[in-house]
């Protein structure tokens, strides 16, 4: 079912308006409304608040929840002046090109904190009636996205927790390069999702006279907060996408930076924005549940013509847990024999190998050419057709809950929040829906 939007599409048109122009705030989470709704400044935040913890190395991420003043300037002074149906978004600014600013000495970009909520605030893309009220929280310090890990993902996923039930919607602002990563672990970090999660970055930085932040943010406002999503979501230029499904398949231009490109968009955004409701998730029976794990010990192998065998058994060794192999077209590797030794002595020590393809389109079927046909028979499994970051964040997120390397292969194969589209036959364990 095609649903077309009823309200029109915000107009958003960038201005190059100087930051210098602009009143500074000194703080670190403010909130701001709709043009036709009263501007509410909130005191800072302290100096504490929104700091992400110090990478764990440890085998398992496991960070504890959000203590309940976290929030509490926030809830002290949200405006009750709303936007469109009284509907609320919270947006988390976790850094990224879309709030990184050019230094002046070293001429590369570098986050800038402080400075994008009074820029948004002041944007006329930003006054639309047609979004809804908003509050911006920043962490700090604020990270480029290469710098994200586990421990960011779960940070995420608690705060949305910790204020499910304050917002109708969540925006993520976050930086391109790793945020196929990030979207898909937060689609298994938040179990039972009843509320639009929206993930979007910029490849431009907001302030550049042409750029496309402003289109980006004010698209996921739009979505997050007049549409019943029960999902996390990607939303950049113009195309809403399911989280675990896109992949960054261009550094460097702006029209086509994300793709899915083995699921179809959710959504459009044109003249109005339309929202292709027979594709989306089903809402939960469940209440919202975080899972708080993910393991490190796991690795991607892209195989190349020629590669080692004594490369990919080192590879196997522990502390080694899940693997995610990239191999040729629809699952194809060389038949060396020792390379599919390593692979058998690494599955019977509990070693989880997927098979994946360095196809973008398309997917695995291991009983389709006699060379998969060895890798089968040395316990490696098909990825179907999930994308490389979500075949790796799924195996860290089971392998994180300690589960039996029998159960995370049945995993593995069952489609759990979307990420494929292939089902195979289900497996006879029913707990597995509760993953």
């Amino acid at each position: 079912q095609l649903i077309v939007a009823s309200i029109p599409a915000p107009n958003m048109v960038d201005l190059p308006t100087s930051s210098a122009s602009l009143p500074s705030l000194p703080l670190s989470a403010s909130s701001a409304s709709s043009s036709h709704g009263e501007e509410t400044v909130l005191p800072p935040l302290p100096s504490s608040a929104g700091s992400f913890p110090a990478p764990n190395v440890d085998e398992v991420v496991h960070i504890p929840g959000v203590t309940d003043d976290r929030f509490s300037e926030l809830e002290a002074g949200a405006s009750t002046d709303h936007s469109h149906a009284d509907s609320r978004v919270l947006i988390l600014n976790t850094g990224g090109t879309l709030s990184m600013q050019r230094d002046p000495e070293s001429g590369r970009y570098v986050p800038k904190a402080n400075f994008l909520e009074s820029y948004i605030r002041n944007h006329p893309s930003f006054t639309s009636q047609t979004l809804p009220s908003f509050h911006v929280y920043e962490y700090s310090p604020l990270l480029d996205s290469s710098d994200v890990n586990a421990t960011q993902w779960i940070q995420l996923a608690r705060d949305v927790e910790r204020h499910y039930a304050d917002y109708d919607g969540f925006v993520i602002l976050h930086g391109t390069d790793t945020l196929a990563y990030s979207a898909t672990a937060l689609s298994f970090a938040l179990c039972n999702l009843a509320k639009p999660v929206i993930v979007t970055g910029a490849q431009i930085p907001i302030q550049q006279p042409i750029n496309d932040a402003v289109q980006n943010l004010a698209g996921a406002l739009f979505i997050a907060g007049n549409f019943d999503i029960c999902e996390v979501c990607v939303f950049f230029h113009n195309n809403l996408m399911r989280g675990n499904r896109v992949s960054k398949i261009d550094n460097w231009g702006v029209h086509e930076a994300f793709s899915s490109p083995a699921f179809p968009c959710l959504g459009r955004m044109g003249l109005e924005f339309e929202l292709n409701t027979s594709i989306l998730q089903h809402p939960p029976k469940g209440r919202l549940r975080i899972s708080g794990v993910f393991s490190s010990l796991v690795s991607v192998l892209h195989m190349v013509p020629g590669f080692s065998d004594h490369i990919l058994a080192n590879m196997l060794q522990p502390p080694l847990r899940g693997l995610v192999l990239r191999t040729y077209g629809s699952g194809n590797m060389p038949r060396e024999p020792s390379l599919i030794s390593a692979i058998a002595s690494a599955v019977k020590r509990g070693v989880v190998v997927v098979v994946t393809s360095q196809c973008i389109r398309g997917r695995v079927d291991l009983e389709r050419y006699q060379t998969s046909k060895a890798l089968v028979e040395a316990g490696a499994i098909s990825g179907y057709d999930m994308t490389v970051e979500a075949a790796a964040v799924k195996l860290s997120y089971l392998i994180g809950k300690g589960l039996d390397p029998s159960v995370i292969r049945q995993a593995m194969q069952k489609d759990l929040r979307g990420e494929m589209s292939f089902k195979p036959q289900a497996v006879a364990r029913s707990y597995l829906s509760r993953l």
